[in-house]
């Protein structure tokens, strides 16, 4: 396999990627900025990390659910999750929308009354209407992969899906997952809190990076190779050099 060598250092690495980060280091260059601080950085990983200082500055706004993050990469990570169908549809002018808000908000504009076939109810809203009818249908279009109960709204079925381990609401910092909004605001408070760094500005919203940041200044290297007795820092960094040795 082949093997990637500083020319300025006894570097070497498996991957290019890690040569051309490597290589960082020793020019100075930091092509990675921050728009809010102008702060740079030699990744990107690490620039998302300190955008996250910036709570209040999140320009990137989704297309879908209006929810706002501080960098284009996190931005792009969860559009990913939305399917790109366009389940809403106006039964007036055909336009079609991702979220139930926004074609509701449209349909109002036609200024159209929709009338029940059944009885005397009328709404603004097809969905409305949809919904309505059902009761006097009986029809349960909205179905349960997992245990095949039906329910007349999706809304309900996105309530009964918490037994399945469904886990709907993404926390936009740090990507957990949950079944509960509410349980998603709690989590979010440790967004608030900061472990900063007593060597340098730096700060982190978890003790963990603290910790693997800290060795930057302490020398540390916890993590020794039992074939060779090279130590790195970081595990994953041993976890990656351990193939070397293969074969």
């Amino acid at each position: 396999k082949k093997r990637y060598t500083c020319s300025l250092c006894s570097y070497s690495t498996d991957y290019p990627t890690n040569i051309q980060r490597h290589m960082l280091t020793h020019t100075g260059e930091r092509p990675f900025r921050c728009t809010t601080c102008g702060k740079g950085f030699t990744t990107k990983q690490n620039l998302e990390s300190h955008a996250l200082q910036h709570p209040c500055y999140k320009p990137f706004e989704c297309n879908y659910c209006s929810e706002r993050f501080p960098t284009d990469t996190m931005l792009t990570r969860h559009q990913r999750l939305h399917p790109t169908k366009r389940p809403y549809s106006c039964s007036q002018c055909g336009e079609t929308f991702t979220r139930e808000m926004q074609f509701l908000q449209h349909v109002s504009t036609h200024g159209h009354r929709f009338q029940c076939t059944y009885c005397s109810y009328s709404t603004n809203y097809q969905t409305n209407l949809n919904n309505h009818v059902r009761v006097h249908t009986g029809e349960r279009p909205f179905v349960c992969k997992y245990c095949n109960r039906t329910f007349s709204r999706n809304e309900h079925l996105k309530k009964h899906r918490r037994h399945t381990g469904d886990r709907p609401y993404q926390c936009s910092s740090c990507f957990k997952s949950f079944s509960r909004k509410h349980h998603l605001m709690r989590h979010r408070v440790h967004c608030l809190r900061k472990f900063p760094c007593n060597f340098c500005p730096y700060t982190s919203d978890y003790r963990a990076k603290l910790n693997r940041h800290m060795r930057l200044h302490t020398g540390e290297r916890p993590f020794q190779c039992e074939v060779c007795g090279r130590a790195f820092t970081r595990k994953d960094h041993l976890q990656k050099h351990l193939p070397t040795h293969d074969g």
